[in-house]
Formats: C-alpha cells, structure tokens, sequence
C-alpha cells in the first residue's frame, strides 16, 4: 500500500502535458498551408495588376527622352520577375498539397534551414524596379536641382528602409510562425517517443 500511496504522489507530481489530438495537428498545418497559398495568391494578383499598369502606362504615355524608356523597361523586367517567382511559388504549393503533411512538413524545415534562391531573384527584382524607377523620374526633376536631390534622396532611404527593415523583419515573423508549426510537431513525436 505504501508503494502505491508513493507511486500516486510521484505521478501526481509530473507535468501533465496537453497533447493535441491528430485532428487539431492537422487543422494546424492546414491552416498553415492554406494562409501562405491566400497570401502567394494576393501577391502574384498585385504583380499582375502592377505588371497591366506599366503596360498601359508604356502604351498610353510616349515617351519623350531614353531614361524615361529604359525605366519602364526595368521596371517592367523587375515586375515580370516577381510575378514569374510568385508564379513558380504558387506551382509548388499546388504540388506540395498533393503531398503528406510529414512530407510537407519535413519540405518546410529544410526551407526554412537553408538560403532560397528567391530571395536573390528577389533582390534583383528589386533592384530592377529601384533602379527603373529612378531612371522613369529623371526627367521630371532635372530642371529643379533641389527636387532632384529629394526624389532620389527619399527612394535611396526607401530602398534601403524596405532591405534592412522591413525584408528582416518579415522574414523574421515568417520563421517564427514555421518554427513554432515544427516545434510543436517536434515535441509531440519526442512526448510519444518516450
């Protein structure tokens, strides 16, 4: 009888620990799954309708000197490029709900571990609409030399701002959300391991 009253008092003792059930872990993922494809949808739709815009703005408006050219050209390579990479997201998204959500998982902590080769598509991408842009207003600040030091002033520190803010920034949140998705799919196999 003592060895039971020690055993109650050890038992009691211990953390009991909340596992979800299997349907709650795959709500989860799902949920997952399906916000970031929601938010690969509204993104390559702004790059399309960013993309129709400088169209219709090379179709409707002449232009009157190079620069002005050459920054719609960039500008509309840039554009391409991220609807070309949102695109090819939204193709492997597709794929990979074909797939387990082990499979999916296992996808996502090994992305998440290493460097993506979209990011430097995006830098480029980037690059190309700054530098565009830059051209695209040449002409409309050349005459006011303290307008000019502005415009491009304010884009530089734009530029910058979107890179070293807000690019770490969201890339930041967008790890933590995978991180706590893993870990807590980690310590349900490690509490069922045990």
């Amino acid at each position: 009888m003592d060895d039971f009253e020690k055993i109650k008092d050890i038992w009691s003792s211990e953390k009991s620990i909340h596992l979800p059930d299997s349907e709650e872990i795959k709500s989860n993922i799902q949920q997952y799954k399906s916000s970031k494809r929601r938010n690969m949808y509204l993104l390559a739709v702004a790059a399309f309708l960013c993309l129709a815009t400088i169209i219709v703005v090379i179709i409707s408006c002449k232009a009157d000197h190079y620069t002005k050219v050459v920054g719609e050209v960039l500008i509309f390579l840039g554009i391409l490029i991220v609807l070309f990479i949102k695109v090819r997201s939204l193709k492997k998204s597709n794929i990979s709900e074909l797939t387990s959500n082990k499979v999916f998982l296992d996808n996502l902590k090994n992305s998440t571990l290493r460097k993506s080769k979209t990011s430097a598509l995006h830098m480029v991408a980037f690059v190309l609409i700054g530098a565009g842009y830059a051209f695209y207003m040449y002409m409309y600040v050349l005459d006011n030399k303290l307008l000019m030091i502005f415009s491009y002033s304010a884009l530089v520190i734009f530029l910058l701002f979107m890179y070293f803010i807000f690019r770490p920034f969201t890339e930041r949140i967008s790890r933590r959300k995978v991180k706590r998705l893993i870990d807590t799919i980690e310590g349900i196999k490690a509490q069922i391991k045990k």
